[in-house]
Formats: C-alpha cells, structure tokens, sequence
C-alpha cells in the first residue's frame, strides 16, 4: 500500500525540514493572535462609536421644536 504525499509522517521528513515548519509555524502565531486582539479591540471600538452617537441623536438632547398652530388662513379645505 503507497502512502500519498500528504501524509508523510514526521520520522521520513529530513530534521532541517522539521525545524523549518516549526520556525514557520512559530512565526505565523503572533501575526494570529494580533489579528484576533486586534478584531476584537476593533469591535469594541465600533460598539462603542455606536452608543456615543446614540447618545447624541437621543431624543432628550434635542431641543423641542415649535410648530406654529394652523389658522383658517394656512388650512386647505
């Protein structure tokens, strides 16, 4: 039976291979794992930009406006 070149296990790799995809692999982790706390700091951020402007556009803050009350003259009959 002929194992297919995927999945060539551990002990048929040269060493230097080994250790090439463990410094590889190594290396890829922090990228990882600032992309993940950065997304999340980056959300919290967009949360937050949403709850201030909510705050803004409440309608406590916003001055009341006066309509002027219709008369005969403006009303359409």
């Amino acid at each position: 039976m002929q194992t297919s070149p995927s999945f060539v296990s551990k002990q048929a790799m040269p060493a230097s291979s080994c250790d090439q995809i463990n410094v590889l692999t190594s290396f890829s982790v922090a990228p990882l794992l600032v992309a993940l706390v950065g997304g999340r700091l980056a959300i919290q951020a967009v949360q937050q930009l949403g709850a201030a402007s909510e705050e803004i556009f409440r309608g406590e803050l916003l001055p009341s406006l006066r309509f002027p009350e219709p008369t005969q003259h403006n009303m359409i009959e």
